[in-house]
């Protein structure tokens, strides 16, 4: 029988098009815009924890996109504690981001986050943080932010500031500058749902997916492999915590181009409490990534590991 659900809170009925609102009763309430389009399913990418991925295309408009198809509908149950879901286990024991880990300890019965629900909040959270961020821009005002927060009340008012009702800063101004990211964020085109039997179509049958069951995916921008740069990777890392966000981990595997992040997992929102976003961790982040030339190193020898796979496969 179907698993019944409702609509979640941090999802809309509303088309993904033009900006979102930027009101702070926004912010503190994000939800994630919904794609209308048709969708013609291509070929299976690849699976993981939380889902898998789908490369599509988006016939109205004529372009190639990533579709992230979610195992659950809710909260998933607590994890069974598989010595291979332990991500700190096959990780460098001086990655800087080791203890950083996308779960709970992995003991039997640990709760699990539910991936669907921490990437439609990140992912309307950081569109209107981008829409903040070219507002300003066009009428020639700058956002100040500390740009080295280490507390969960400074990585607030850095959100807040993003917002219509920009806080007063007056009392913290000596700490402020102005904020001029050049990162690439993968665009997102909203939440959809899809049939099992609409993946199976043309794929071999996925067994954690029910026949009956409609399942969330999430349409991101189809982004090619190449060589990373730690340059990229390190602005983007430090543009994710300056506006709030806990990087729980560092796995190359889910980066992408020149470096581009396109497992929005990865990243913790304020919006789901101490359980996931750490204060001790975020704290230590603003650390961790200044740590450039072992990330730098880290990028050079996944290049060319990544290299010598594609070369295999030829």
């Amino acid at each position: 029988m179907a698993e019944r659900y409702e609509i979640p809170s941090f999802i809309s009925q509303d088309p993904k098009e033009g900006d979102p609102a930027i009101t702070w009763d926004a912010f503190e309430r994000p939800k994630l815009r919904k794609f209308y389009g048709d969708i013609v399913l291509d070929r299976y990418i690849g699976g993981g924890m939380d889902g898998i991925v789908i490369k599509a295309r988006d016939k109205h408009r004529g372009r190639s996109v990533a579709v992230k198809v979610f195992y659950f509908n809710n909260q998933p149950p607590p994890i069974d504690a598989r010595p291979a879901l332990s991500i700190s286990n096959h990780m460098d024991s001086q990655n800087p981001l080791r203890k950083k880990q996308c779960q709970a300890q992995h003991y039997k019965g640990a709760p699990r986050y539910w991936a669907f629900q921490r990437e439609c909040i990140n992912i309307a959270l950081l569109e209107k943080i981008d829409a903040s961020l070219r507002l300003a821009e066009k009428s020639g005002r700058e956002i100040l932010l500390n740009l080295e927060p280490t507390t969960a009340r400074e990585a607030y008012r850095n959100l807040k500031s993003f917002s219509t009702e920009s806080c007063d800063r007056e009392p913290e101004a000596d700490k402020l500058k102005p904020f001029r990211p050049n990162v690439r964020i993968n665009p997102c085109y909203g939440w959809t749902q899809l049939s099992r039997a609409a993946i199976n179509a043309r794929f071999q049958e996925p067994s954690a997916f029910q026949d009956e069951e409609q399942y969330f995916a999430i349409v991101y921008d189809f982004v090619l492999e190449g060589q990373l740069e730690a340059k990229n990777v390190i602005n983007q890392l430090n543009y994710f915590h300056i506006t709030g966000f806990l990087n729980v981990q560092l796995n190359l595997e889910n980066w992408l181009s020149t470096g581009v992040l396109v497992d929005f997992s990865d990243i913790v929102p304020l919006h789901t409490g101490w359980k996931w976003w750490r204060k001790i961790e975020y704290r230590d982040n603003n650390f961790g990534f200044r740590d450039e030339e072992y990330i730098a190193e880290s990028i050079r020898r996944f290049n060319e590991r990544r290299y010598k796979s594609t070369r295999t496969a030829i």
